[in-house]
């Protein structure tokens, strides 16, 4: 079928030209559709950037947070393991000491043994002299 001759506009007829005005309205319409469409998008990748920046606002400040709790963290182990280390120390040093009350008493024991066995000495010993008591201090002013 041989193909219909190109008619320019001022010689087509009412019926193309209706045509025509109905295809460009609707090709105008989907042009407004996809302004809005594109507008719409646009606010949503706007609010996406927004939400990603807050999301690593966030991230900062719990990592901040973080870190903060973790030198925190490693202070209080290290304080306690210094007092455990100390803690130690004293038991070693109260030990000590009471090996040392242990010893003095086996020898107080061995004298009151030795005393009391040898012969009334224990009697000879002086009385200790009395303490005299601390000065009272007066309401201060």
């Amino acid at each position: 079928m041989p193909r219909p001759a190109f008619r320019p506009l001022g010689r087509a007829s009412k019926v193309d030209r209706v045509t025509l005005l109905l295809q460009l309205s609707a090709l105008a319409g989907l042009l407004v559709a996809c302004l809005v469409v594109l507008g719409r998008l646009r606010g949503l990748l706007a609010a996406l950037d927004d939400l990603g920046r807050q999301v690593e606002a966030d991230r900062s400040a719990h990592d901040h947070h973080v870190d903060a709790l973790g030198r925190r963290m490693r202070a209080v182990e290290a304080a306690a393991a210094a007092a455990e280390r100390e803690a130690r120390m004293l038991s070693l040093q109260m030990v000590d000491l009471n090996r040392v009350m242990v010893q003095q008493a086996e020898i107080l024991v061995g004298i009151q043994t030795h005393l009391t066995v040898g012969g009334g000495a224990a009697s000879a010993q002086p009385a200790p002299a009395p303490v005299a008591p601390l000065p009272q201090r007066g309401p201060r002013a």
